[in-house]
């Protein structure tokens, strides 16, 4: 059983190593390694090549800066593993990874979840178990906005395992770099007809690395944009499937809109100016923003705050005190 480890590449040499020299060391030795060389302006392009000429199941691919869901997609063009799993190039993998996936293998599943670790310089902590979706609508509204009892993680595309007819001719939405990878495991869930080819395993093998000055930490002049188009992305899925239970999607849409209203008003106090963005994005969601139809008990307390009290004061008013909490956390956290 062949196993493709996609690692899209963009200036990351100073951990670059360590994230492949743990994909080669692998217990498990049929793998192939596509590194993808998003035009990196460091040195990250040569090492690649150091690899690719050290071992020949590094696979190295070089081409133009266009972003991580390019890079993945050309990974995925280039891929002929029977799975497919993604590791990011600052993040890396435990010895025995793919010795695990492929002893949970069962031929039933086309998608398989595991946990992870979250490390922060010498900080190791195992984040919180996965809750087992009880239906594809469940996970897909989990997805979309993660409950408060769900792993947060859930969203992400690596420490994943794809059946490779799951995602044969499956590609990441390239206009979209914030939430790409709930974009791309919505359309993964398209295809899967019944739950019980998703696969939970309470186990980690992937090890994500978090870097304090990394670019999600910094503000983005274009975050309302790349909402939007997620918005878009995610109203499109919506309309395309059969929902069953409208309260649990509606939910799920209410604690995104309300999430990104608070990441928008974080973004905007990083460049001390105001803008109109958290208000023309509550022109966009209010129907979301303001919905009764909610599962109450799966929103955080802040949000269900928000929620209550935008019912009854105009959204200018509520931009004004979710700023001051959002200065409040800061405060108390430095």
């Amino acid at each position: 059983m062949k196993i493709s480890i996609i690692v899209p590449v963009y200036n990351c040499e100073m951990y670059l190593r360590a994230c492949v020299n743990s994909l080669i060391d692998q217990s498990y030795q049929n793998i192939e390694i596509i590194l993808v060389n998003d035009g990196s302006t460091d040195r990250s392009a040569s090492i690649c090549d150091e690899y690719s000429c050290k071992d020949d199941r590094v696979k190295v691919l070089h081409k133009d800066n266009a972003g991580v869901s390019s890079a993945r997609n050309t990974g995925l063009k280039a891929s002929t593993g029977d799975y497919i799993t993604f590791v990011d190039s600052d993040d890396w993998l435990d010895r025995d990874a793919c010795s695990k996936i492929v002893d949970e293998l069962d031929g039933k599943s086309v998608l398989y979840i595991w946990n992870l670790r979250k490390c922060i310089g010498d900080v190791v902590e195992v984040q919180q178990d996965i809750h087992k979706p009880a239906s594809i609508q469940e996970l897909a509204s989990d997805i979309i906005a993660c409950p408060k009892y769900q792993n947060y993680y859930i969203r992400a595309v690596w420490a994943k395992v794809y059946k490779r007819e799951l995602v044969n001719d499956l590609v990441f939405p390239e206009n979209i770099y914030i939430g790409e990878d709930a974009c791309f495991l919505l359309e993964c869930l398209k295809r899967i007809s019944n739950v019980h080819q998703i696969k939970v395993i309470e186990d980690t093998w992937y090890n994500y690395r978090i870097i304090q000055t990394s670019a999600v930490r910094k503000y983005k002049k274009d975050l309302l944009w790349q909402s939007i188009a997620q918005y878009e992305y995610i109203t499109a899925y919506i309309s395309d499937v059969k929902i069953e239970n409208v309260r649990s999607i509606t939910t799920a849409m209410t604690m995104f809109c309300w999430c990104v209203f608070i990441t928008l008003k974080k973004n905007e106090l990083k460049s001390q100016k105001r803008s109109r963005e958290c208000l023309r994005w509550a022109q966009l969601t209010i129907k979301y923003l303001k919905n009764s139809k909610i599962e109450t008990k799966k929103l955080s307390k802040f949000m269900l705050l928000c929620w209550r009290l935008c019912r009854i004061v105009n959204m200018t008013i509520m931009e004004d005190l979710v700023g001051l909490y959002v200065r409040y956390e800061r405060r108390k956290k430095n």
